[in-house]
């Protein structure tokens, strides 16, 4: 099943972008124009023979897409953060250096049976 949520701003230094929850596809839209930088805090608590995946897309004004980050397959219980902020060291799938633009898509894909959620800190940038 996929979700598809409405804009979120992010308001406070931290949050929850997808709450905990099992083998949901879903799509996030938040609105980042006050925040220099993000921290994506990917927690998988579950995963039989699954596989998840995060894309984080920029939204331009006009609605364009464009990648920004896309993390490897994340197949196991644990903890990954992806971060996207200036004067970063660039680390391929998990870190890019760059200004956050306005708006940004976060689109996880899951396969096989995970659970999972989301959360957000800006706090450090």
């Amino acid at each position: 099943m996929s979700q598809v949520s409405p804009i979120a701003s992010l308001e406070e230094a931290t949050g929850v972008v997808i709450a905990a929850g099992a083998n949901n596809n879903q799509t996030v839209t938040l609105h980042t124009a006050t925040q220099d930088g993000l921290a994506l805090i990917v927690n998988i608590t579950t995963a039989t023979t699954a596989t998840l995946l995060v894309t984080i897309s920029g939204v331009s004004a006009s609605g364009y897409v464009w990648p920004i980050l896309t993390s490897t397959s994340l197949t196991a219980v644990g903890v990954t953060v992806l971060r996207i902020g200036p004067s970063l060291v660039a680390a391929a799938n998990l870190t890019v250096n760059d200004l956050l633009p306005a708006q940004l898509r976060i689109a996880v894909t899951v396969t096989g049976t995970i659970v999972y959620g989301i959360d957000y800190d800006v706090s450090g940038f």
